[in-house]
């Protein structure tokens, strides 16, 4: 019964799914800025950056875009050959650590389809 509320018929190559209705499905997952702490301008650029892009595309296609948003408490590790690099990394490691910056990690989830 689960089978019939599915939308995919078959895979056809990595990552490319023929969904039942003869569309053709491909997504891909990407990480980026945290929008939610950017500015109205940030979010203007991305925006018209986006759209140029899918413009491009022509008809018979559609776009989707999702973003995930996630807490987390875990400082990404580096290593820096720069000495300023990794005084300012560290500096950054010290704020982030004591919960003063935006601690947030985003996916995003970007499935096209082909009608």
């Amino acid at each position: 019964m689960f089978y019939s509320w599915c939308p995919w018929a078959t895979l056809l190559a990595d990552g490319l799914v023929l969904l039942k209705n003869g569309a053709l499905l491909q997504s891909f997952a990407f990480s980026g800025p945290d929008l939610e702490s950017a500015s109205a301008a940030e979010i203007a650029g991305v925006s018209a950056l986006f759209n140029d892009a899918v413009k491009q595309l022509g008809g018979r296609w559609a776009v989707q875009l999702e973003a995930q948003r996630y807490k987390t408490t875990v400082y990404p590790s580096a290593q820096f050959d720069n000495p300023a690099a990794y005084i300012i990394d560290k500096i950054r490691e010290g704020i982030y650590s004591a919960g003063k910056e935006n601690t947030h990690f985003c996916i995003f989830l970007l499935p096209f389809f082909y009608v």
